[in-house]
Order: C-alpha cells, then structure tokens, then sequence
C-alpha cells in the first residue's frame, strides 16, 4: 500500500494494542482507520465564460475521469493533464475538496444507512 502524503510503501508496525500503518516521511495511521479526507480532481475550463466540466480521458474504451485520493495518482493524473493541454490546446484547472461528509453507506445486503447529519 502506498502513502497518501508521498507515494512511498507504507510498512505496518505492530503493538500490543494496535497495528499502524507507517511510512519514513511521518505519515502513520491505524490500520483499521484509513478514509479518503480529500480529493482532487482536474476540471476543464472553458475560457469564454469560465464554466467547468469534469475532465476525463479515454483507456482502453472507457472515460476515466481525472479524480485522486492519494499523491501517487494526482501525480499520474497531473502528467496526463499536461498532455492534453499540449495536444488539445484545453485549460485544466486542478481542484482540492477537503470537506468529508457521509452521506449514506450502500452495504451488500441491500441496506441503506443514512450517514448525513
């Protein structure tokens, strides 16, 4: 498993009580605890009037659209983005959401839970 901080591989470290997950740059989680408290996402901007759109690109046949939760993949991200405005002339604008709230959780017997305050 990658650091969310630096793309380094965390190293689990185990005590008594609990077990983290660590890396050299001082990031360090409970194993149990790992949750998504951003995301970053590329928009695509239309330079008339400033209106956005969610930036995506094709894989293999599928639209990927350019969302991450971790360094590693905005990295990823953030090349392809240079790309295609090379390419296609597009402007990108990289967007961080930092505000987490659960909205509901879907489980596997079909169950719905609100989350939501």
């Amino acid at each position: 498993m990658k650091c969310p901080d630096c793309a380094k591989n965390l190293y689990t470290e185990i005590h008594d009580d609990k077990t983290l997950l660590k890396c050299e740059c001082g990031y360090s989680r409970n194993k149990n605890y790992l949750k998504v408290n951003q995301i970053y996402a590329y928009f695509s901007v239309n330079q008339d009037d400033d209106i956005e759109g969610l930036a995506c690109f094709f894989n293999d046949d599928a639209l990927i659209p350019m969302i991450a939760a971790d360094k590693h993949r905005l990295d990823e991200l953030t090349l392809i983005a240079h790309d295609m405005v090379e390419k296609e002339g597009l402007a990108l604008r990289l967007v961080k959401f930092t505000n987490r709230e659960e909205i509901k959780t879907i489980q596997k017997t079909g169950s719905t839970t609100n989350d939501g305050r």
